[in-house]
């Protein structure tokens, strides 16, 4: 059950953070907020779970010397919308529609380098359904990857 209370874009982000840092502390995390756009109405803790996801896989995915993520939080009509852009490998085309069903993984073979459950994802997608958001991903022109999360204000 999420509790939503008004929380900050940039405190949801600071507390991500710190737990991402732990096991990734190479990964490099800018952030701009619209002014409208810093207010949005979450459950702290679970909104943190999304962000952490989203923070771990860009740096997990990656294959640069210096993984980068930027954040970004804007208002585009009725919604908060908050941007994930990353410069790791990249999701194709075809995979972008099946990454968050469960224990999907883009890498399926017995070589891949990354572990994980493919749960991580859809976990994402119940959290943000159940705060009346979404989330989806976008390849990100520049490569990599940009993950959206849209919240109703």
């Amino acid at each position: 059950m999420i509790k939503p209370k008004v929380q900050t874009v940039t405190a949801i982000l600071n507390k991500a953070m710190k737990s991402v840092h732990l096991h990734f502390p190479h990964l490099e995390v800018s952030l701009k907020v619209e002014p409208e756009a810093e207010c949005v109405l979450a459950d702290k803790d679970r909104m943190t779970q999304v962000f952490v996801n989203i923070l771990e896989n860009a740096a997990r995915y990656n294959d640069k010397e210096k993984p980068t993520c930027n954040v970004r939080s804007e208002k585009i009509d009725d919604s908060v919308v908050i941007s994930f852009s990353d410069n790791g490998i990249g999701v194709s085309e075809k995979h972008l529609s099946k990454i968050f069903d469960s224990f999907y993984q883009v890498d399926m073979g017995s070589g891949r380098k990354v572990g994980g459950t493919g749960l991580g994802l859809s976990i994402c997608r119940g959290i943000m359904a159940a705060h009346g958001g979404k989330i989806w991903a976008e390849q990100n022109p520049k490569g990599g990857t940009v993950f959206k999360i849209s919240l109703s204000l």
